[in-house]
């Protein structure tokens, strides 16, 4: 693509073991949930992932300018 990854390199920290990783951790998230009793657990899990989300669209607006 001609882009480089400059400060942007841990996103490709595992290669093409990326996609891998994160759905081995979406599986422990999936098992953890059915296991959990809360019954707003899985609520509390997606606000979690949507604050780190939105905690790096600032972070990579502020690094972008």
């Amino acid at each position: 693509l001609g882009v480089q990854a400059g400060d942007f390199v841990f996103f490709r920290a595992y290669g093409d073991d990326v996609g891998p990783k994160w759905r081995g951790f979406a599986e422990v998230l999936t098992r953890a949930a059915e296991g959990a009793s809360a019954p707003d657990f899985e609520d509390r899990v997606v606000k979690g992932a949507q604050d780190t989300f939105d905690a790096f669209e600032h972070w990579l607006r502020g690094a972008l300018g």
